[in-house]
């Protein structure tokens, strides 16, 4: 019996959109300790998982080394991905996009374009806030904004990592180079389910 894994609860549906568009390789932005990614390898399709964190990396390593199936996985940055251009059918990137200022967000989405094949496919969440009311605000949470939309946390796991506010109507503008199929709240995100336009 397989092990269960806290994977995001659109996954297995997302899992099976992606089966049934003829889907077969697989790129996990941010993957952390790998559970989405192993999550997508226990389902057949050839995953690479890339990530900043050395630790989170090696945890994933572990996990694959213990029996899981093998998944590529590399450490790096989403804004500069080290892969060749129309690598893969689709990427995942769950609760990750969002870390940086705008205008590394946008290298990172040309990084997507980039490597995806024409038509592929993205399945991206972000939190979802409103500025006015859930983002911390600086004297009592200890956050301190640096942009319009933009704060970076001053203590804690994520301190100095900034964090851009997404609304539904900045998700849509930002991914305007995929033909958006859906974008949905679940789980306190912003869901995003989306094709590559020609390239």
């Amino acid at each position: 019996m397989e092990a269960t894994l806290n994977v995001d609860e659109n996954l297995p549906s997302i899992a099976e959109f992606l089966k049934r568009r003829g889907v077969r390789k697989v790129l996990d932005l941010g993957c952390g300790a790998g559970r989405n990614a192993i999550y997508m390898a226990r389902r057949s399709f050839e995953v690479y998982g890339i990530d900043i964190s050395d630790e989170g990396v090696k945890v994933a390593k572990r996990r694959i080394a213990s029996g899981e199936p093998y998944v590529h996985l590399k450490l790096g940055s989403m804004f500069s991905l080290p892969y060749r251009d129309d690598s893969f059918d689709a990427a995942i990137s769950i609760t990750v996009i969002h870390h940086g200022r705008l205008k590394w967000i946008k290298r990172t989405i040309r990084e997507l374009k980039r490597v995806l094949k024409p038509g592929g496919l993205i399945f991206v969440t972000v939190p979802k806030m409103r500025l006015d009311k859930d983002v911390p605000k600086e004297r009592r949470f200890g956050v301190k904004f640096v942009a319009p939309r933009t704060y970076v946390a001053l203590g804690g796991d994520e301190r100095g990592v900034p964090h851009y506010v997404f609304n539904r109507t900045l998700l849509r503008r930002s991914f305007k180079g995929f033909k958006i199929h859906n974008i949905w709240i679940n789980q306190g995100s912003y869901c995003l389910l989306g094709e590559l336009r020609g390239k």
